[in-house]
């Protein structure tokens, strides 16, 4: 928040926290303490903000008239004035972003127009200026308005003393098992709570007291322990929730002009004391959802966002005796428990036979509803006593529930096959009206027929009115670009992941996204200096990572393919791991990784009886029948076969994509393929854009966003310059305004012009080094800046001027850059020695390495008890093509084979790998994991934990001598001589 960046905000608050005083009850405790914060922020603010205005009013004036004077004698004056008035400017800035509610611009410049205009407009899209009352009489007055939507919503709230509950519920399994039930009962912990407290959007818009959740993240230290005794009061034992449990309510529209109040959906903005207990609730219930909750129900949507919202403020309160509040974290969750009851009963009907469900293309799944939230399908025949099947189970939940159909957003929709009497009868049966057109479902046309360009011509219309409504003047290039993917290329994400759009489509949305990147006028569009195509690709490659839809599409759609996917040789990319080797094909199937066809192919004999890979695995040893693969199979396959680990807990074979590391698909992996797909066709080489590494370390400068791009322009030679307008014959000649000399392109106009060199003489000497770097692009983007002053009149600055600018830039960014890091950072302390194991456990201590030439790793395991002895020690060398991971986790399975085969049941593993701690993936190193932990049931304690290398130098050491072995090398309660000066140094520690 805006008031934050003060040193003076932490002790404003601790100061309020102090004089509340302590009660009995933590709830009035809290409420009390955060109502004289209210007050005494509110106090400091004004007093604040007054001067803030008069530094920014007066510095500015003062600036103006020394960089009038031209000479460059100013520069230490002008810089102290200066970061006085960005220090206060940067306060109303991050206010004006608060304020406009724009998200999506994490990274941008420094304030602008942009952010006064939106929030100037949702100031007027929030008024409600009039209403229809139940009356249908239009009310203006806004205090009749309050009391028209007060009286509503307290009906709405008002509980309706349903009945009927145990019928609705008499056909519903019961699912939770005694594992569920005991995850739902254990003590909530404080660490729940802190977990909650910092997951939560630090600046979603705030409850009936004002104070989002950032204020409890940055005041943790101070009120952490107040609101963790808070929480567990309640969930734990059950105390009162009545002194943080009231709301606003906001109400979003929904429809284009809202003129009565069911037009409205009323969203809850909770307290977020009380969205502390709610979501860390959600957070215990979400793990079991998706074992209790029927696949009908296929998610929730809570709405749109919340920036959307349209406020309105009451005068009077109410107390609420029903309904799930639309805002609060765990509505969701007991939303779908609750529908859950209207999904059994329709199943149930199916079962009996009185519904007859539709068939899902030809396969055998068959359904009869579908669920999302509060958006349902319902299928059935056109029968009249299928129809009242439907009714009896609807008006059953409805009485049992308290919720209601609401049959004027309902609609039926019939077969061409249903007769005009039929649906006439079942309309006035069900009294809702037919449909010829489903219109959407979830945000997607429910029909798409062949007439694909008018189904999603709507993509088109809201792309090119988001384009059209914004302000391009107030964006700066990098704020364009942060702009156009995340919202513009957003915008058909959604129906790109379920339908393949005509390519008529995806083209106009890449031109409307590239007339929006280059800028347009009403009738013309403005100078592309390079073509999409370049745009679209890779930061590294000299493009800018915008997304090239037609191909994000089938990115997107083979996302899908992946979930359903059956056949696994369908698709080029597919690998399979192995496990047991009983669902691969050896012959037909991709499974050996280090070979270029990944694949045998070496031809089969007519007398080989191996059909699977497990057929050449030893079923007791679990390692390969090296005598038969040596008569099947050629050198080189037979040392990539060699090179594959064996499952040891015999986990079943499984297929993984080959482009990512942790081996599941990913849109990002899938467009970058079909995109070097699309180069390879037409045959173009990567090698014709600029060295990868050049592009990287223009992307790394830490700089202002605005400078990176600014620098990607200069060496894209797209920067406007005289040579670049006369190849566009906007100009006639290309002689440089300043020297009058030379063409002005854009190596001259920042580097060889005399007035830049005067500024770089002055500045650079000898190779630069990283924080140099940035100082040079900050320079280059003022001396193109001071170029374009001369163009339009301005006076010529002196070089020293502009190294003072440049400097100034840069110490700015890097102390907000600081600022933010070290607010979201979080203290480690690095252990740079061994520690030794608590009594009556072992430390187990693992290291790899690789040795890609020789495709082999090195692998060195240390076990040592309290006192420092030496239990045991490997060393071992596997051939193997992979990732440093790999080798880690490789490492990491030898080490407990070799604890549970001494008999260790207490050991703490400990490696450098801080992946190999994360949750197991289907790469070989994951796959290589979960062979590890499986080994580890048979201990009766154990734990893996991340060191740096200096505390494991032991097992180092012994890696480095593995590569020396011709096979493994096995040390019972004897030390390796190799490591007997360092075992001797750490034990006496």
């Amino acid at each position: 928040m805006a008031w934050e960046i003060k040193e003076e905000c932490l002790k404003v608050v601790g100061e309020a926290w102090q004089n509340a005083g302590i009660t009995n009850c933590q709830a009035k405790s809290l409420r009390t303490q955060l109502e004289l914060c209210q007050k005494g922020l509110m106090t400091w603010r004004q007093t604040l903000k007054q001067q803030e205005d008069q530094i920014i009013k007066n510095g500015s004036q003062n600036i103006g008239h020394l960089q009038n004077s031209g000479t460059g004698e100013h520069v230490v004056a002008m810089k102290q004035i200066q970061e006085e008035v960005v220090s206060a400017i940067t306060t109303n800035d991050i206010n004006w972003k608060q304020r406009a509610k724009q998200h999506w611009l994490k990274h941008g410049d420094k304030n602008t127009q942009y952010f006064h205009m939106q929030a100037s407009q949702r100031k007027k899209i929030n008024a409600v200026k009039s209403i229809e009352d139940s009356q249908g009489r239009v009310v203006t007055d806004q205090s009749e308005i309050g009391e028209v939507f007060t009286c509503f919503f307290s009906s709405l709230f008002t509980t309706s003393q349903p009945l009927s509950i145990d019928q609705c519920l008499q056909e519903m399994d019961t699912k939770l098992d005694m594992d569920m039930k005991a995850w739902l009962l254990k003590p909530f912990t404080r660490e729940e709570i802190t977990a909650t407290v910092f997951k939560m959007n630090p600046l979603g818009s705030p409850g009936p007291n004002g104070f989002p959740s950032q204020f409890s993240q940055k005041n943790w230290e101070v009120e952490g322990d107040q609101v963790c005794n808070f929480a567990l009061d309640f969930l734990n034992h059950g105390r009162s929730l009545s002194e943080v449990n009231d709301t606003f309510i906001t109400l979003i529209p929904k429809v284009q002009s809202p003129t009565r109040v069911v037009d409205y959906r009323p969203i809850s903005l909770c307290n977020v004391l009380y969205k502390v207990v709610s979501k860390t609730m959600a957070n215990r219930l979400k793990h079991i959802l998706p074992q209790i909750i029927a696949p009908n129900q296929s998610a929730f949507v809570p709405g749109r966002l919340i920036s959307d919202n349209t406020l309105v403020a009451y005068e009077k309160k109410f107390v609420p005796s029903r309904g799930l509040r639309q805002g609060d974290p765990l509505s969701p969750y007991l939303f779908i428990l609750c529908a859950e009851a209207l999904s059994s009963l329709l199943k149930h009907a199916e079962a009996c036979g009185s519904l007859t469900p539709v068939t899902i293309g030809r396969g055998p799944v068959k359904v009869n509803h579908l669920f999302f939230a509060d958006d349902s399908l319902l299928f059935c025949q056109a029968k009249y006593e299928e129809i009242k099947c439907v009714l009896n189970i609807l008006e059953l939940y409805e009485k049992g529930s308290g919720q209601v159909l609401n049959k004027d957003k309902s609609a039926i929709y019939f077969s061409k096959n249903t007769t005009l009497m039929s649906q006439q009868q079942i309309m006035h049966l069900a009294g809702v009206q037919s449909t010829s057109n489903l219109e959407k479902y979830l945000g997607l046309p429910t029909l798409v027929g062949r007439k694909k360009i008018a189904s999603f011509h709507s993509l088109i219309d809201r792309t090119w009115s988001r384009v059209s409504n914004w302000r391009t003047k107030f964006f700066s290039a990098a704020g364009k670009e942060i702009l156009l993917k995340a919202v513009l290329q957003a915008i058909p994400t959604y129906a790109m992941g379920m339908f393949l759009l005509p390519a008529s489509i995806t083209r106009k949305l890449n031109q409307i996204l590239r007339r929006f990147w280059w800028g347009f006028n009403e009738d013309s569009s403005k100078i592309q200096w390079i073509n999409w195509e370049q745009l679209s690709g890779r930061k590294d490659m000299g493009g800018l990572g915008f997304r090239d839809l037609r191909c994000l599409n089938i990115a997107l759609l083979s996302k899908q393919g992946w979930r359903i996917l059956q056949n696994p040789t369908s698709l080029v990319a597919q690998i399979l791991k192995v496990g047991n080797g009983q669902q691969i094909n050896i012959w037909h199937d991709r499974w050996i990784p280090s070979l270029p066809a990944q694949k045998i192919v070496t031809p089969r004999d007519a007398d080989c009886w191996c059909d699977k890979v497990s057929d050449i695995i030893d079923p007791q040893l679990k390692i390969w029948q090296e005598s038969l693969i040596s008569e099947l199979f050629s050198i080189q396959e037979i040392e990539g076969i060699k090179a594959i680990p064996i499952s040891l807990g015999g986990r079943e074979d499984k297929l993984t994509w080959q482009f990512t590391p942790n081996g599941n698909y990913t849109v990002k992996s899938g467009y970058y393929l079909g995109k070097e797909l699309e180069r390879e066709q037409i045959g173009e080489s990567s090698s014709k854009t600029m060295d990868c590494q050049v592009w990287r370390s223009v992307w790394k400068l830490k700089v202002p966003p605005a400078t990176r791009m600014f620098v990607w322009r200069a060496c894209s030679e797209v920067l406007p310059t005289m040579a670049n307008l006369k190849r566009r014959k906007v100009v006639k000649d290309s002689i440089c305004l300043i020297c009058k000399r030379e063409h002005e392109t854009s190596g001259h106009a920042l580097w060889g012009c005399s007035g830049a060199q005067d500024v770089w003489c002055q500045e650079l000497f000898g190779k630069l080094d990283s924080e140099e770097l940035n100082e040079v692009a900050v320079t280059m983007r003022v001396i193109w800046a001071r170029r374009n002053d001369v163009l339009h009149g301005k006076a010529f600055k002196h070089p020293r001027e502009i190294i003072a600018q440049a400097r100034t830039e840069l110490s700015l960014h890097n102390e907000a850059m600081q600022k933010d890091v070290g607010a979201n950072s979080k203290n480690m302390t690095r252990v740079h020695i061994w520690t030794k194991p608590a009594v009556g456990s072992l430390k187990v201590n693992w290291d790899a390495a690789v040795q890609t030439r020789m495709g082999r790793i090195g692998i060195g395991v240390i076990i040592r008890d309290h006192q420092g002895l030496v239990i045991g020690a490997l060393r071992a060398n596997r051939p193997l093509r992979g990732s440093v991971f790999d080798a880690e986790a490789y490492g990491l399975l030898l080490a407990c084979v070799f604890c549970k085969e001494i008999g260790i049941r207490h050991l703490c593993l400990e490696g450098d790998s801080k992946q190999v701690q994360d949750s197991p993936n289907w790469s070989l190193g994951g796959c290589l994991i979960s062979d590890a932990k499986e080994v580890l049931t048979s201990a009766a304690v154990w734990s893996i934990s991340h060191v740096y290398r200096e505390a494991k130098m032991v097992a180092h050491r012994l890696t480095q001598a593995a590569y020396e072995c011709t096979e493994d090398m096995y040390d019972i309660e004897i030390c390796p001589s190799c490591i007997l000066q360092m075992v001797s140094k750490e034990k006496s520690h």
